[in-house]
């Protein structure tokens, strides 16, 4: 438990972006699974500006 505990906190500091999976079987963690999102720099909007480029 220790373990997750300092995990969490790392992921906390490093401004993780993305979703921790944790499974169980019979009352103990079993499985954890770090899932990580990577965001565009910039991206478009609906009329195809880019939105860092847009004014608004």
């Amino acid at each position: 438990m220790q373990d997750l505990l300092i995990l969490i906190r790392q992921l906390c500091d490093e401004r993780f972006f993305g979703s921790l999976t944790i499974k169980f079987e019979s009352g103990k963690i079993v499985v954890l699974k770090k899932e990580e999102t990577i965001k565009p720099q910039s991206h478009r909007d609906n009329r195809g500006f880019n939105v860092t480029e847009s004014t608004r």
